[in-house]
């Protein structure tokens, strides 16, 4: 179930709600006091890199669903206008090595080679950064039925 975030803005710029926004405040507990750049891997619709930029100076977010980045350029247009947001895919578009302090991925491994991931994801980082993954999980077994 949904729930739309109540507001003066355009209802099509409303958030729903997503179990993905109870993890939002995990990564923000751990962002360190000198972290100048983060990038969120499968950034959706903008969510939690609006709320980086809170903290976080330069924040990028990359998706490879057009609409979803229409939509988080929409929403950060007015209060964090600075967010840079690519459409692409994280495993192509070019990313500078150690670049970046935080990187976060929330439910967007899965969608990629992890393992390719996983080591772009390294590369990108600055020595020291820091990388928060909140993944899923296939299941290995069938569920057990009593």
């Amino acid at each position: 179930m949904a729930c739309a975030v109540s507001g003066s803005r355009n209802s099509r710029l409303h958030e729903p709600w997503n179990h993905n926004l109870h993890y939002h405040r995990v990564i923000v507990g751990t962002i360190a006091a000198d972290c100048r750049s983060a990038l969120d891997v499968g950034c959706g619709q903008g969510t939690l890199t609006r709320r980086l930029r809170q903290l976080v100076p330069e924040v990028a977010g990359i998706d490879r669903d057009a609409r979803s980045i229409d939509l988080a350029r929409a929403r950060a247009a007015e209060q964090f206008p600075d967010i840079s947001y690519t459409h692409g895919d994280f495993l192509t578009e070019p990313i500078a090595p150690e670049r970046v302090d935080l990187i976060t991925a929330v439910a967007s491994l899965h969608h990629m080679d992890a393992e390719t991931a996983l080591a772009r994801m390294a590369a990108a980082l600055r020595p020291g950064g820091k990388l928060v993954v909140i993944g899923l999980a296939r299941a290995r077994h069938r569920p057990m039925r009593c």
